[in-house]
């Protein structure tokens, strides 16, 4: 290779050296992947050909009241299943010109100055089609699952293959409740007037409702710019609560019932995702957690390519801890 061969390595290694950083940033683009970050669930698992989480879908039901001497069932339930993910590749190249390498030669001040450029354009490129993979309505056979498809507008109806391979049907009874735990909420009534007769406030208290269990629920609303700001006029004249870390990180945020309230510009339009956080988020193979390769001479440019890449998937772990409200219009 012709010019300064310290000029990629340099490069190079500015981009690998900075590997937490790049992450950082890359989930920094983005609210709802900067909380799947700092809540612990963009998570790093070592390798497979698939991504599986468990999910315990039924009741012992062993577990009851009993008479003083009275026998003890002893079944052995088939309660403990796994939702299964393929691995998808989301990556891009970072192209770094031999022109500009024999115009910095010498100078180490502007080589690392233009690794620098170049770890900002890899960090907002790979943040914006992380972003843009996390929202999209029908994902391809490439693409990495999605909001949208994992919390579903009809999940009655949801393909089983496109829900990490578990029938939407399955029900577990628990008393005289039939439940169905691989459904997400949906709140489906029209909102014409979101600040009218409570419209929108009703319709977040229903799917916070619906789709909370115990403890267990929505952490977070997230929702298109022109719905957050309804519910922001609609809050004028009372005090307003934010997330204090989410501020922090440079997010604007409302507050519902201890939740922030999130605007993205890719939201799905006239759509409220009431998302909990803990039972979904993003998984990386360990060798492909946003990895930066070696330096390759490209075969028909005056160039060298250094790729970025994440090997992983949308990760469903809770869906009935899921919500969505579909049919906000005004």
């Amino acid at each position: 290779m012709p010019g300064n061969v310290d000029f990629t390595a340099v490069i190079t290694r500015t981009l690998q050296a900075h590997g937490d950083e790049i992450i950082d940033g890359v989930s920094g683009q983005n609210a709802l992947l900067w909380l799947f970050k700092s809540r612990g669930n963009l998570k790093v698992i070592s390798g497979g050909r698939t991504i599986t989480s468990p999910l315990i879908y039924g009741l012992n039901t062993s577990f009851k009241s009993y008479a003083k001497y009275g026998t003890v069932a002893t079944p052995d339930p088939d309660i403990i299943t796994r939702s299964e993910y393929g691995v998808r590749i989301v990556g891009g190249s970072i192209v770094i010109s031999w022109l500009e390498e024999a115009q910095n030669a010498g100078d180490r001040e502007k080589l690392l100055d233009y690794g620098e450029e170049k770890k900002q354009e890899s960090i907002i490129s790979m943040g914006e089609a992380m972003a843009s993979q996390l929202w999209t309505v029908a994902p391809s056979a490439t693409d990495f699952n999605s909001i949208p498809q994992q919390i579903s507008d009809s999940p009655s109806t949801d393909t089983t293959a496109n829900v990490g391979g578990i029938d939407p049907a399955t029900t577990v009874v628990v008393g005289s409740v039939t439940r169905y735990p691989w459904r997400n909420a949906t709140y489906t009534t029209a909102v014409t007037a979101f600040n009218t007769a409570s419209a929108g406030l009703t319709a977040l208290s229903q799917i916070l409702n619906d789709a909370s269990f115990g403890p267990h629920g929505p952490t977070v609303f997230v929702t298109t710019k022109a719905i957050w700001q309804l519910y922001d006029v609609g809050q004028a004249g009372n005090r307003r609560y934010t997330h204090a870390d989410l501020a922090d990180a440079g997010f604007q945020n409302l507050d519902y019932a201890g939740k922030p309230v999130l605007a993205d510009e890719l939201c799905r339009a006239s759509h409220v995702y009431a998302i909990n956080t803990d039972g979904i988020g993003i998984t990386v193979l360990r060798r492909g957690n946003f990895a930066i390769s070696p330096k390759v001479q490209a075969a028909n440019q005056f160039a060298d390519n250094i790729l970025m890449y994440a090997f992983g998937n949308i990760v469903l772990r809770d869906r009935r801890t899921q919500g969505v409200v579909t049919n906000i219009t005004g």
